[in-house]
C-alpha cells in the first residue's frame, strides 16, 4: 500500500508543494495526488545538518534560507564555515540569534578562539513561533543580511571567503527550504521550454538597483520583437507599466491598488502565472495585478529581463497534471512537515488534501483538509473502511477567504496533524 495527498477533481486550486518528507526506516509509502497546478520545491532538513556550498563563496553568492523558529528554544546558529564540523578551522560568519536575549549575535571563529562580538541590530525578528526568510548576500565589504526582504545587519570580512565551504545549521530553527543562488548576468534572456501555456509560471527574486527600474518580457521571438506581456516597474515614477507589443506597442496599463513594491534595494518575489485569459501578478505573496492576453495563450516563447535588477532566481514551474500521483517511498514520520503554497483559481470554491493510505481517494484517508470558501470554513476529517469520521471546523484563514496566495504547513506530530 502506498500513503498518499490527493485533490479531488472538482476542487479547484494552484498549488505549489514542497514535500518534506523523507525518512530513512521502511515504513509505509506515501503518495502525493494532485488536480491543480502545482510543483515540489523544497525540504526540511534536520538539525543540525551541514550542507557543502556549491562552487564556495564569492562575492555575488547568495544563501537563502526559510525557515521558523522554534517554540521554546533559547537561541539558534547559522555558520558559513571551514570544514563540516562546528568550531573546526574557521568560520567566517557565525549568525546566531537568540530569542531569549531578544539579540541578534554574529561573530567569527579562528585558531580555536571567537573573535569580537556584533550585537547592533534594527529590530528583532525571530522571536520563537515565527517564520521567516533570511537572505545573505556576499558582497564586496562584507555579509549582508535580509530578513523577510528587508535590510537587516552586515558585517565585514574577517577571514578568507576561498576558505568557506561548508552551512552549519544548529537547533533552535526549522530549515524547509535552503537555495544558492549565483548572480545571473543582464540582459537576462532565455526560451521558456514549452511556450507558456496554462497553468505555467514564472518566479523571479531580485531587487532593481536604480530609479530607472526594469522590464520583464514575455517574448514571441528570441530578440524581443514582439511581446506578448511586457511588465515594466518604474521606481521613479512609482508605478508598474504593462503592455504588450504584437505588430506594435498596445495601449499602457498603469492602474492598480497594491503598493509599490519594487524600490532600489528592496528584495521582491513576483511569480506571473498564466491562465486560460490572463497573467496574474502576485509579489511577496500577495495579489498584486492582472494583465488580459492580447494574444494567443502559447505565443510567449522566450523570457527576458531588461534594466539594472540584481536578480537573485529565475524559475519556471509547469503545472501538474490531473490526478497527478506522487510517492514517498518512506512513509510520513513525526517531525515530518509539508508545505502547500498557492491560491485558488479564478471562481474556485474548495479544495482538498489527504493523506492517503494507498493512491486513490477510494483508500483510507488519514487527514482530509478541505478548505470552502463559500462556508467560510476549512473542514477536516479521516476516512476509514469507506466510512467518514467526525468533522472538525475551523474558521477559514483570510489569504484563503480572499484567494491571495496562500501557505499551508501540515507538521507530523506522534498523534495528530499539526495545520
Amino acid at each position: 500500500m502506498a500513503m498518499g495527498l490527493t485533490n479531488a477533481r472538482e476542487y479547484e486550486a494552484f498549488l505549489s508543494i514542497p514535500v518534506l518528507s523523507h525518512s530513512t526506516d521502511n515504513r509505509t509509502q506515501v503518495g502525493l495526488a494532485l488536480t491543480f497546478f502545482g510543483w515540489i520545491v523544497a525540504q526540511q532538513q534536520p538539525q543540525p545538518f551541514t550542507s557543502y556550498i556549491p562552487n564556495g563563496l564569492h562575492v555575488g553568492k547568495h544563501l537563502l534560507l526559510r525557515g521558523r523558529v522554534s517554540y521554546g528554544t533559547e537561541a539558534f546558529a547559522i555558520n558559513l564555515q571551514q570544514n563540516p564540523e562546528p568550531c573546526d578551522g574557521e568560520v567566517a560568519f557565525h549568525f546566531n540569534p537568540r530569542p531569549g536575549e531578544q539579540q541578534c549575535v554574529r561573530n567569527s571563529f579562528d585558531g580555536g578562539s571567537w573573535m569580537d562580538e556584533e550585537r547592533d541590530q534594527p529590530h528583532f525578528p525571530f522571536d520563537e513561533g515565527r517564520s521567516f526568510t533570511l537572505r545573505i548576500e556576499v558582497a564586496d565589504e562584507g555579509f549582508r543580511t535580509y530578513v523577510n526582504g528587508k535590510p537587516y545587519v552586515n558585517f565585514s570580512h574577517r577571514l578568507d571567503l576561498g576558505n568557506v565551504h561548508y552551512l552549519y545549521l544548529t537547533e533552535g530553527a526549522e530549515f524547509y527550504d535552503i537555495s544558492y543562488q549565483d548572480r545571473y548576468s543582464l540582459p537576462y534572456k532565455s526560451e521558456i521550454p514549452q511556450q507558456m501555456n496554462v497553468g505555467k509560471a514564472v518566479r523571479i527574486r531580485g531587487a532593481s538597483q536604480d530609479n530607472d527600474g526594469f522590464s520583464v518580457n514575455f517574448a514571441c521571438d528570441p530578440d524581443n520583437e514582439n511581446c506578448a506581456f511586457h511588465f515594466n516597474p518604474r521606481p521613479n515614477e512609482g508605478v508598474v507599466v504593462r503592455n504588450a507589443n504584437l505588430g506594435g506597442w498596445g495601449e499602457e496599463e498603469r492602474d492598480y491598488d497594491a503598493e509599490f513594491p519594487f524600490n532600489p534595494n528592496n528584495y521582491f518575489d513576483a511569480m506571473f502565472i498564466c491562465t486560460d485569459d490572463k497573467y496574474m501578478v502576485h509579489v511577496n505573496d500577495k495579489y498584486f495585478t492582472e494583465f488580459n492576453h492580447r494574444g494567443g495563450v502559447n505565443d510567449a516563447s522566450h523570457f527576458n529581463i531588461v534594466g539594472n535588477l540584481d536578480i537573485q532566481d529565475v524559475e519556471y514551474f509547469e503545472p501538474l497534471e490531473d490526478d497527478f500521483v506522487k510517492t514517498f517511498p518512506s512513509g510520513l514520520v513525526k517531525g515530518d512537515v509539508l508545505i502547500f503554497r498557492g491560491f485558488m483559481k479564478p471562481g474556485g470554491e474548495t479544495f482538498s488534501i489527504n493523506f492517503m493510505n494507498g493512491y486513490s481517494v477510494e483508500d483510507d484517508i488519514a487527514f482530509h483538509l478541505n478548505p470552502r470558501v463559500g462556508e467560510g470554513q476549512v473542514v477536516m476529517n479521516c476516512c476509514m473502511g469507506g466510512d467518514w469520521g467526525e468533522e472538525e471546523r475551523e474558521d477559514i484563514p483570510s489569504p484563503l477567504a480572499n484567494r491571495e496566495p496562500f501557505e499551508v504547513k501540515v507538521v507530523v506530530k506522534r498523534k495528530k496533524f499539526k495545520v
